[in-house]
């Protein structure tokens, strides 16, 4: 999940590697393109730039090593309520999430099945309603603590303080 100012693709670059991923925009988004080359060029005309390019692959493989440890160790209506609030968050904190369900799904390796009776867990405990492709979270902060108080110490807290 990428906001305004975000780069992907550097690890093909470093890595000199094929394509790995693709990326799907939600709302309006304007997107620029640098052949490996010419992104190489760029490092070493800026070379302070490097550090923050660094920084960024650095908190971007922090956070696959916290989603591997959440897959391992905590149930899905955890890791759906982490997803749901790292969503709002990129949406500009309105307690209202523009995605489905089949998203939803896609993004946390489970079925639909899995993630809608998820979500109906979380809506009986009163922190989401549900409804066509979107999700509202009324309480986000109750939400988060919530989170917090199941999983003591998890480090995607400590990494979603930092951000703030």
């Amino acid at each position: 999940m990428l906001s305004a100012g975000d780069m992907f693709g550097e690890v093909t670059v470093f890595g000199r590697l094929s394509r790995m991923q693709d990326a799907h925009a939600y709302g309006q988004t304007v997107i620029d393109h640098l052949s490996a080359a010419r992104f190489r060029l760029f490092l070493e005309e800026f070379p302070d730039v490097v550090d923050l390019v660094l920084e960024l692959m650095a908190l971007r493989q922090a956070r696959a090593i916290i989603a591997i440890d959440e897959i391992l160790r905590l149930p899905l209506i955890d890791r759906l309520g982490r997803l749901l609030l790292d969503l709002d968050r990129l949406s500009g904190n309105a307690g209202v999430v523009p995605v489905a369900k089949n998203d939803l799904a896609e993004r946390l390796g489970a079925s639909r099945v899995a993630v809608s009776n998820a979500l109906a867990q979380l809506a009986a405990l009163g922190f989401v309603k549900s409804g066509y492709g979107r999700v509202d979270i009324p309480e986000p902060a109750a939400l988060q603590v919530w989170l917090s108080c199941r999983n003591e110490a998890h480090p995607a807290d400590a990494m979603a303080r930092d951000r703030d």
